[in-house]
């Protein structure tokens, strides 16, 4: 063993990664064992544990899963150097964003991964994916990151652009914190300057509430129905055009609604494009809607990051001033 030994655990969820075919087509099935012999790790000072928490399709994954990883690595915590999850990529980024709210200010690496073809199958891209995330929970860099297709990703920032080609995942809003070129790890420049080791303490939340629901707006979208959502749910996330727009129908229910019901429903507003994020204050269609007492200004926010955020918030909160005010506050680049 070497000197400097890494211990790492690997957390299996299912997903992709794990399939195997059947007569209704793929379905998790394969252990982290199974998964562990297929990567060639010939690195004497790396030792890999393995715990199969579940073994499901990441369109099954609810919060309470989340909730079930994040007791898993706090359990495990002082016993591992770096944590691994391997998970279907469906919904594998409200994985990684809630894990960073459940996760704050981890000193160890956590990398979510998975695959878009099964380990076991001929060219499949499971065995870079597994392999990489390996070697940079090796690293030693605090937080939670997706790690796919040489590219390493801010847990909150990550978004699946693609259903079939192994480059699935992309970064929004920030730069990537790493790429794999030749097998070596390059980091960016910007992320090098800003990283450092956190000095604040290690927390662990096991609460979420999930009465959240997201609102996209579209063209003829029933204005019932959206007073509706405003009534029956704690907070919902409104992806809005452009930079933020709302169309005056529905920041007049807003207003409205707000008027009569003080300490209700939290509104979210996030953008429908992928890129660059809301400026409510650009035009006169948002302007109004975003000084409205209940509403929040998502900023660079993805709907995965809104989503997990408003849940860990609302779970932490006792009101809705605390909630903002802890949505407002940045969380591994989420804003």
């Amino acid at each position: 063993m070497g000197r400097f030994m890494k211990k790492l655990l690997l957390i299996s969820t299912g997903g992709t990664i794990s399939c195997s075919d059947t007569d209704y087509g793929l379905s998790p099935m394969l252990t982290f064992d199974e998964l562990l012999e297929e990567v060639p790790c010939n690195n004497r000072d790396i030792l890999i544990d393995g715990i199969q928490l579940m073994s499901i399709d990441s369109g099954n994954i609810i919060p309470e899963h989340w909730l079930d990883i994040t007791k898993q690595i706090k359990e495990k915590y002082d016993e591992y150097d770096g944590f691994l999850v391997t998970h279907g990529t469906d919904t594998l980024a409200y994985t990684s964003a809630a894990l960073s709210y459940l996760i704050q200010h981890s000193k160890k690496p956590v990398i979510v991964t998975g695959s878009q073809r099964p380990i076991k199958e001929k060219d499949n891209d499971a065995i870079t994916n597994l392999s990489q995330s390996i070697k940079f929970a090796c690293e030693g860099i605090g937080g939670v990151f997706v790690v796919f297709n040489g590219k390493v990703i801010h847990g909150t920032q990550a978004r699946k652009t693609r259903t079939k080609s192994d480059d699935a995942f992309v970064s929004l809003n920030r730069l990537y914190v790493a790429r794999f070129i030749n097998d070596k790890i390059v980091y960016d420049k910007n992320f090098l300057k800003e990283y450092q080791v956190n000095s604040k303490k290690l927390q662990f939340f096991n609460k979420l509430n999930t009465n959240v629901h997201v609102i996209k707006l579209f063209p003829g979208l029933n204005t019932k129905a959206f007073i509706y959502m405003l009534s029956i749910y704690d907070a919902v996330v409104i992806e809005a055009y452009g930079t933020g727009s709302i169309p005056f129908v529905f920041g007049d229910a807003i207003e409205t609604f707000h008027k009569q019901n003080k300490e209700s429903c939290l509104i979210l507003v996030v953008s429908q494009a992928m890129y660059e994020g809301t400026n409510m204050k650009l035009y006169e269609i948002s302007n109004k809607v975003r000084n409205y007492p209940n509403v929040i200004e998502g900023g660079l926010m993805s709907t995965e990051s809104a989503v997990t955020k408003l849940m860990w918030a609302l779970a932490k909160s006792k009101t809705n001033q605390e909630v903002i005010t802890l949505i407002k506050e940045p969380v591994d680049f989420d804003l």
